[in-house]
């Protein structure tokens, strides 16, 4: 082995005529009896190269085959350092693949036309029209086209062909001989003709399908019996709003009942007590008011209507009394009001009563009236005289048609900070009051009340 160095380059030369070195190569190999014999490994050695570099060479003894890296270190792709050109019925020179024979029958014998293969066999053949596709028709002249029975073959049809029309055109066209008069279930006299009942009554209806709709003068029996059904089919619609939105009526709709419930109200804040001696306490809010109302369409008139749903009375965080409830309402057309606030007492040392709120009124301006029914009051909130157990309890909220008050448990003086509230339920219910007794109690907020809601339903 002959080395030459150049600067950092080593170029070296092995084999015959060690004095010339190939100046492109930075390694030369030269012998006129010998090969080269690059590094030789299975299939499975040559995948346990660790980050083999892209161009290396090595022979795969498991597919004895001459393989490059074609791909990255990481990601290798062993590709066939060469192909020797095939020979035969599919030949290879220089990558261009030709096949000239499919299972023995050489493709340039058969004719022009759409290649076939027959099954199990494999052997190709041409497909025949009318056999194995459909005949063209392009070649055809304009007409009529014809289908021969049995061969399938397309031609254009002639006069023959056709069936002869009766052609009889003998006597008086402006003659009409007219029909005996009709007898039984349609009888007729003259050009008038008369079904009877029993024929009417007693024939199905072919044909029928239900379909909701109004009937109209122009609609036959048939058309009125299906929309009458369909009316009847489709059942009622109920939509529950529990926030403030736009209701839109269904276009097939007869009529609509509304029903309106206002917000109960708060609770009233009993004020912070300072001597044992004291107390204080307050009434619970008044429940909603409710009101149902049937509205027909033709009332209506409006394609939509605002609806606003009331909120529950809020507590009074420093003193006084409860929020009042926010009323619900259809519109300006239906209206259920709120409850009132309960109240509160002052703090006093002796016995304290502190009125509940008003229960909450409705109104309607349009409709047939079906029920309504006022909240009920908050109930007042009560503290006895001073004693070594002093009785108080603050007012429970009232009642709506929709909903329960909530409730101050009954509480004595040495629990005067622990008496616990059931919360109101559903809609419209009045929050709870409360009360207090003993020295340095802080003032305690009531309930606030249970949102109003409106309920329409829809009748077709």
């Amino acid at each position: 082995m002959v080395s030459i160095v150049s600067g950092q380059m080593i170029a070296q030369k092995v084999g015959d005529n060690p004095g010339f070195i190939n100046s492109s190569a930075v390694l030369d190999l030269e012998s006129s009896d010998k090969g080269f014999l690059p590094p030789r490994m299975t299939a499975a050695n040559r995948d346990a190269i660790i980050l083999p570099a892209l161009g290396l060479i090595i022979y795969n003894t498991t597919s004895n085959v001459l393989e490059i890296n074609t791909g990255t270190a990481l990601n290798p792709i062993w590709t066939l350092a060469t192909q020797a050109n095939w020979s035969g019925d599919v030949t290879v020179l220089a990558n261009a693949v030709t096949v000239r024979k499919i299972n023995g029958v050489a493709l340039n014998d058969l004719p022009t036309g759409l290649l076939k293969n027959t099954t199990a066999s494999g052997i190709p053949s041409v497909a025949s029209a009318r056999t194995d596709y459909a005949e063209p028709t392009s070649t055809l002249p304009t007409g009529i086209l014809k289908n021969t029975t049995g061969t399938g073959a397309h031609s254009i049809a002639v006069a023959s062909d056709f069936p002869i029309l009766n052609q009889n055109t003998t006597g008086n066209a402006a003659t009409v001989t007219t029909n005996a008069n009709l007898t039984g279930e349609a009888s007729s006299v003259g050009n008038a003709v008369t079904l009877s009942n029993e024929a009417v009554i007693s024939k199905t209806l072919t044909g029928y399908t239900s379909a909701a709709g109004t009937i109209s003068a122009a609609d036959n029996i048939l058309q009125s019996i299906q929309k009458l059904d369909g009316n009847a089919s489709v059942p009622s619609a109920v939509t529950v709003f529990t926030s403030s939105g736009t209701y839109t009526p269904s276009e097939a709709l007869k009529w609509i009942t509304v029903e309106c419930l206002g917000a109960g109200a708060a609770g009233g804040t009993a004020s912070a007590t300072t001597a044992s001696t004291n107390c204080s306490t307050s009434g619970g809010g008044g429940g909603g008011g409710y009101r149902k109302v049937l509205i027909t369409k033709s009332q209506l008139g409006g394609s939509s209507f605002a609806i606003t749903v009331g909120s529950g009375g809020i507590v009074n965080a420093t003193t006084g009394a409860g929020g009042n409830g926010g009323a619900s309402s259809f519109a300006a057309l239906v209206r259920g009001n709120g409850g009132n606030g309960g109240t509160q007492s002052g703090v006093v040392t002796s016995s304290a009563v502190a009125l509940g709120g008003a229960g909450g009124t409705s109104s309607s301006t349009l409709g047939t009236l079906i029920f309504s029914l006022n909240g009920k009051n908050g109930e007042a909130g009560y503290s006895s005289a001073v004693s070594a157990s002093r009785f108080f309890k603050g007012g429970n909220g009232g009642d709506s048609f929709l909903g329960f008050g909530g409730i101050n448990n009954i509480a004595v003086a040495t629990n005067a900070t622990t008496s616990t509230f059931i919360s109101p339920s559903q809609y419209g219910g009045g929050g709870a009051g409360v009360a207090l007794t003993g020295a340095a109690r802080p003032l305690r907020p009531g309930q606030a009340g249970a949102p109003g809601v409106v309920i329409i339903t829809e009748f077709f």
